[in-house]
């Protein structure tokens, strides 16, 4: 399976945190043994996904300062849903607990 840059592109965020799958993986290690534009911008993505303080993107390539900002409000949404679920975990938790309780307070 080939992909295009863009493609390689919004996947180099998932793949250098560990979260792509297998055939994900394998496509965009493919690709960046032959395209040199997609292996730069793979070398480069830490320097350039960062913003600074005035919420500026720091790169000055167009298609660079678009997926940076792409990236961080992918990164934004996944910490929010991992703080759901540990809201719900603990919420799940406690029901669970309580429940526990409950029924041996009412068996006495």
């Amino acid at each position: 399976m080939s992909l295009n840059c863009d493609i390689v592109m919004d996947c180099v965020s998932i793949y250098k945190d560990g979260l792509a799958s297998e055939g994900t993986k394998k496509a965009v290690e493919t690709h960046l043994k032959e395209c040199p534009d997609c292996k730069k911008y793979y070398r480069q993505y830490d320097s350039i996904k960062h913003i600074n303080t005035s919420n500026q993107i720091v790169s000055s390539d167009d298609k660079t300062a678009k997926f940076a900002a792409i990236s961080s409000v992918l990164d934004a949404r996944r910490k929010l849903f991992n703080a759901c679920f540990a809201i719900f975990a603990a919420i799940t938790v406690a029901s669970v607990l309580f429940g526990i309780i409950v029924g041996t307070r009412s068996k006495k």
